[in-house]
This record gives structure tokens, C-alpha cells and sequence, in this order.
């Protein structure tokens, strides 16, 4: 059975210079021998929800002492261990996975022009000038860890360049570059009110990658609003 461990200190560097930054995605790290069967996924899902939880209960727990207010007014992530249960993930490829805001043939984030140039988007390390714009891949909100990561609701804090950085190191210091076949499995956001404020129109995403190398699971869930 999967088992919850914590990350590698440069795993959590990793994870706290994204945090700083603004971002919005959550990790959770699972030690599994059979990350390529759907129901260690599950597990782990399970096992990365029983955390968010306990995250959600240390924080309503403070913000209720500081503003001195009773702890019933402040939201809880409900316990949903039994619909885990009944949900049916999807296997996607690894462009799926990653999404249209990625070029996985050049390895590269795609971002969208911000001010400058609304409504466009340019490969991360181009200048941002009208020779370099890139065909109109989607209308401001889409799918995929590239998007989940490098567009939440409030921009990240981060240059372009250093948000693709911070994107491969991330695939390759927490997902080992998606090696080896990996089970990758996008989940439903329709079961807990944790994916309530991504619904409203941001978005609202679960996954989970098998790391066969190292026989661990991923999880990555994220939902945000303005």
C-alpha cells in the first residue's frame, strides 16, 4: 500500500521557491512498489486529501485565534474518503498531462502575453514582439500542469524564463522527466468542496504520476479563484 512520505530537501526547496512565487498547484509524494496500478493512485489520492485536511484545519485553527473568532466560521475540505472510492480517473498521454500551454517538442513553457500583447502567446524564452507571437492556442483558461502552474488567477512572481525554469526542474526533480511510461491519471473535481473556488472558472485539477524509477506516486491537485 502507498504510503505518504516527505520530500528530499531539494524536492521541497523546489516547492516553497514555487509557493513564494505565487503558485497554486499542491504536491503530494506518496512511496509506492506498484505505481503503475490504478489503485495505488488511488490510494494515494486518498492519502493526499486526509493531508489537505489536516493543512486546512492547522490553518482555519490559527487565522481563528489571530482574529479571535469562533473556529465554525472558517471552511472545512469535507471528508470525501467514500467517494474516493467511486471515481473513475481518466489515463492521458503526457501531452495531455502537460497541456497546450507546453511544446513538448522543444521542451518549453508557452505563456500568454500579459498587457503588452493580450490574447497572445509566446515560447518563454522568446522576446515578446509581434514576429515572435505564436498562434492563438486558447481563449485565457485552459488544461494541463503547464497551465495549472504558470497561470493561477494572480501571476506568478516570476519572469517567464524563470517560471519555465522553475517548470523543468520541477518535472525533472519530482517527476524524474516522466521516464519510463508512466501511469499518468487526471482525476474528476467534482466530488469535494476543496475544487469549489477553481469551478467558479479558473479551473480545478487532480492528478497522479507514477515514478516507476523510484517507486513513488505524485499527486498534484490545485483549484483557485479571484
Amino acid at each position: 500500500m502507498p504510503k505518504l512520505i516527505p520530500f528530499s530537501p531539494a524536492q521541497q526547496r523546489l516547492l516553497e521557491r514555487f509557493e513564494r512565487a505565487g503558485g497554486v498547484v499542491e504536491f503530494f509524494l506518496c512511496q509506492s512498489t506498484t505505481p503503475h496500478l490504478i489503485e495505488s493512485h488511488r490510494e494515494a489520492v486518498r492519502l493526499a486529501f486526509l493531508e489537505l485536511g489536516d493543512h486546512n484545519e492547522r490553518w482555519a485553527q490559527q487565522v481563528a485565534q489571530v482574529r479571535q473568532i469562533p473556529r465554525c466560521r472558517l471552511p472545512n475540505i469535507h471528508d470525501e474518503a467514500a467517494a474516493i472510492d467511486r471515481l473513475n480517473p481518466k489515463t492521458i498521454t503526457v501531452e495531455q498531462f502537460l497541456g497546450n500551454r507546453y511544446d513538448l517538442a522543444r521542451r518549453e513553457l508557452i505563456v500568454d502575453g500579459k498587457r503588452d500583447y493580450p490574447n497572445c502567446f509566446f515560447y518563454a524564452h522568446a522576446e515578446p514582439k509581434p514576429a515572435n507571437i505564436l498562434p492563438r492556442i486558447d481563449g485565457g483558461i485552459s488544461d494541463g500542469l503547464a497551465y495549472a502552474m504558470s497561470s493561477p488567477p494572480y501571476r506568478l512572481d516570476e519572469t517567464p524564463e524563470e517560471v519555465d525554469r522553475m517548470l523543468q526542474s520541477m518535472l525533472h526533480g519530482l517527476l524524474n522527466d516522466l521516464a519510463d511510461d508512466p501511469l499518468l491519471l487526471s482525476w474528476p473535481t467534482d466530488w469535494c468542496n476543496y475544487f469549489d473556488a477553481g469551478n467558479e472558472w479558473w479551473g480545478s485539477f487532480l492528478w497522479s504520476v507514477g515514478v516507476p524509477a523510484w517507486q513513488q506516486i505524485v499527486v498534484m491537485a490545485a483549484s483557485s479563484t479571484d
